[in-house]
């Protein structure tokens, strides 16, 4: 038989075993996005305590900087392109609306001309003609860039995307990546390449998917210095191919005087 004692050990109610985490390290796993169990709405296999959160996060974290600095490399080469070829377009405009004053007031001269040859003539009928022709010139209006469409493809991809246009070194390598996969693949269905980018940022930042206070932009420690895109010398020789191009156009057709004219007028536009 059993003895009261024996009866009373097997009865006992046995405490259940309460983890205790360090309130520093549960601090720094709410800070890092940890989500308390009782909270956590996604699958519970992958739920993991506070301490192994932090754990994983500390030896993620320098992965993660080495992958950021590669990125931000990528896409500060990416923006000094951007912004060179923005700023050539911009120039490219203005020296568009300087060649239209150029050819109306060519063209304005050379009606004059031949006016002064039809009063030594006499031939008034031929002056008023050339008169006519003058008022009928076409005068010279502003060159606007056209607005880019946006497809409905586009539009419908970015809906789903939020994090676009919102989240600045997500926006930045969205699009380096994006304009990478047409270089190589000119002939992929856009809806595919759309579908790859957020394949590739979901695979590139998934810290900032794992729940909505971590989507922001995260803080790198230390100032990273970008370079900047050395300013261009004034000579024809350190203009864009198109810029070249319209300049060989406008010195042929006579508006400038020569190439050096040009360029000068170019790189007034500054």
């Amino acid at each position: 038989m059993e003895t009261q004692e024996e009866i009373q050990e097997e009865t006992q109610e046995v405490s259940p075993v309460v983890e205790t985490i360090d309130p520093e390290i549960a601090q720094r796993a709410k800070l890092m996005g940890h989500i308390p169990k009782e909270e956590f709405r996604g699958d519970p296999s992958k739920w993991v305590p506070a301490d192994k959160y932090v754990e994983r996060a500390d030896n993620l974290m320098p992965i993660l900087k080495s992958q950021l600095g590669k990125y931000e490399g990528e896409i500060s080469n990416l923006k000094a392109t951007v912004e060179s070829q923005k700023k050539t377009t911009e120039k490219l405009l203005k020296m568009g609306e300087t060649v239209q004053q150029r050819a109306y007031e060519q063209a304005k001269r050379e009606l004059t001309k031949e006016q002064v040859q039809a009063v030594t003539d006499g031939d008034v009928t031929k002056w008023q003609q050339l008169e006519d022709q003058k008022e009928g010139l076409p005068k010279p209006e502003p060159v606007v860039a056209e607005e880019p469409q946006v497809s409905p493809t586009f539009n419908s991809w970015k809906s789903g995307n939020e994090w676009y246009l919102k989240d600045e070194d997500m926006t930045e390598y969205a699009n380096f990546y994006g304009q990478s996969l047409q270089s190589k693949f000119p002939t992929m269905p856009y809806e595919e390449l759309l579908v790859k980018v957020e394949e590739k940022i979901k695979q590139t930042f998934p810290q900032r998917f794992e729940n909505p206070e971590r989507a922001k932009p995260s803080v790198v420690d230390g100032s990273a210095t970008r370079e900047i895109a050395p300013k261009a010398g004034n000579s024809y020789n350190d203009l864009p191919a198109d810029a070249k191009e319209m300049c060989n156009q406008n010195v042929k057709q006579g508006l400038f005087k020569s190439k050096e004219d040009w360029v000068k007028s170019y790189f007034e536009e500054d």
